[in-house]
């Protein structure tokens, strides 16, 4: 079972690649580091994630920064009710427990 800090990680990388691709470098690393900060207040574990994205928040490029996004994104997260690999918005109703 993922813990919440793996989960903010996935939605994290979706939103950054989904509503950061026509803005500024320095744009998108602020989108990022607001979104860690909220994230972390809601209590996910603040060092993992800035551990995660370091690589992205220290990108001189667009093409690294989003490539290190997409790289944190793949990190052996497994959807559970679908079963497909990396994040996405799974619309499999989830199976209740018995």
């Amino acid at each position: 079972m993922l813990n919440q800090t793996e989960i903010a990680i996935g939605q994290i990388s979706e939103y950054i690649q989904r509503v950061c691709q026509g803005m500024q470098l320095q744009e998108a690393k602020e989108r990022l580091a607001k979104k860690l900060v909220l994230y972390s207040a809601d209590g996910c574990n603040a060092e993992t994630l800035n551990t995660t994205f370091a690589a992205a928040l220290k990108s001189h490029t667009r093409d690294s920064f989003f490539s290190h996004i997409k790289q944190s994104e793949s990190k052996k997260f497994t959807c559970p009710r679908c079963g497909t690999e990396g994040w996405h918005y799974c619309h499999k109703p989830q199976e209740k427990a018995q």
